[in-house]
């Protein structure tokens, strides 16, 4: 940005540089797999959980999953800063 001072008679100008970074989102409790399954748990079984927190950026989750997929997200809860999810069942496992 430019800057420009001025007494009324002289003035002065100058830059002035501020570097912004954004850090991204951090994902706790996101490595690894679920343990054992039943093909007979019933539609909105919790399957994982996880939390992505970010102190300055609204952010979501998505899964790229065909039509007839199983599993879904859903959030939990939201507090500043961070979101918890929550991958569920979304269809019977048979």
């Amino acid at each position: 940005m430019t800057i420009t001072c001025s007494d009324g008679t002289d003035q002065i100008t100058s830059s002035y540089k501020v570097d912004i970074s954004d850090a991204a989102p951090v994902l706790t409790n996101f490595a690894g797999t679920s343990g054992p399954l039943g093909d007979l748990s019933p539609v909105g079984t919790s399957v994982h959980q996880f939390t992505v927190t970010d102190q300055d950026d609204a952010f979501s989750c998505s899964i790229n999953a065909p039509e007839s997929a199983k599993f879904g997200i859903t959030k939990v809860n939201t507090a500043t800063g961070s979101q918890r999810f929550d991958v569920k069942t979304i269809a019977l496992l048979d």
